[in-house]
């Protein structure tokens, strides 16, 4: 059974992920723990203030983080 707080993280993450995805630099959007908290995970191939101005640290209430996790290709 998905929490509240799962389902809301999944709905801002459904809601914006294909924005996010069309940002230069940005390989992925996905959930995870972000302080203790479901969240949107934002991997990054560099992390720089440009990707940084253009997505927000939360969107209603549910946190959003950058991380770098460089270059993502399948196998």
């Amino acid at each position: 059974m998905m929490s509240d707080q799962t389902r809301k993280a999944l709905d801002v993450k459904r809601k914006h992920e294909d924005k996010w995805m069309n940002i230069e630099g940005v390989v992925a959007v996905g959930l995870g723990m972000v302080e203790e908290e479901i969240g949107i995970i934002v991997s990054v191939k560099k992390d720089d203030g440009d990707i940084r101005k253009k997505i927000p640290s939360a969107v209603d209430g549910v946190p959003v983080v950058i991380r770098h996790s460089g270059e993502i290709s399948a196998l």
